[in-house]
């Protein structure tokens, strides 16, 4: 019997740099975003951007997608905003500890050179992160305080609005091994290790793998981002 309520997961497989894909079918809560569909977003934003920028620097190469598949911020948006999502706006923690965040519905997070969601689900909050062995519940008491310190940490977090609803699962639709639907309930007893077929190898700590932040000079003051204008953000690895 399948449970009441629950909560759609993806994991990122060892050795990939996927993250990004992984974060949008995480807030999305399906199987709803492939490399495929934001490869194609990729390009034709690159193509956008070459012709804005033709004649004007000399460097007209766009960065939208890295040669190890890394997404930039402008591939994610477009991707969301063709599910319907509303708006993809950047936060800073002014606006997180003075506002009831607990009414929002999820957020997207770029930490240590990797994407990953934050999303209510049923009334509960959750960390899905792909490089996590499994999701971790968020409480609405500590959730403002949870988010401001992700950006007091030189990250940044996006509000997203809309078009966020609680999953489906589609009994027609085929899973691969690192997505699962779990019961909301029962999260903390999910194993991995025992439900992923042979052969396929998870992630189980939060160690990140190297991924882009390409974004645009508006996030600096973490207000919005555009396309144009873009920089890369690299950070220095912590020793």
């Amino acid at each position: 019997m399948q449970p009441d309520k629950l909560l759609y997961w993806e994991s990122q497989e060892a050795g990939t740099m996927t993250c990004g894909c992984h974060c949008l079918n995480n807030l999305l809560q399906g199987p709803y975003c492939n490399d495929a569909e934001l490869s194609q977003i990729a390009i034709t934003l690159d193509n956008t951007e070459k012709f804005l920028l033709e004649g004007k620097q000399k460097n007209k190469n766009s960065h939208n997608i890295s040669d190890t598949g890394d997404y930039s911020i402008q591939v994610l948006m477009e991707a969301l905003y063709t599910k319907g999502v509303k708006s993809v706006v950047a936060v800073d923690e002014v606006y997180l500890v003075s506002n009831d965040v607990t009414k929002e519905t999820g957020f997207v997070c770029h930490s240590s050179a990797h994407w990953f969601a934050v999303r209510k689900v049923s009334g509960v909050w959750f960390k899905l992160n792909s490089l996590c062995k499994r999701p971790y519940r968020i409480s609405e008491f500590y959730l403002s305080a949870y988010m401001a310190s992700i950006i007091s940490e030189h990250s940044i977090v996006f509000l997203v609005k809309g078009g966020l609803g609680d999953p489906i699962k589609d009994p027609t639709v085929q899973l691969n091994p690192n997505q699962t639907y779990l019961d909301i309930d029962a999260v903390e007893e999910y194993n991995p290790n025992k439900m992923h077929r042979s052969g396929y190898k998870s992630k189980t700590n939060t160690e990140a793998y190297t991924c882009l932040l390409y974004t645009s000079d508006a996030a600096d003051d973490l207000l919005c981002v555009d396309l144009g204008g873009r920089r890369i953000i690299k950070k220095k690895k912590k020793k």
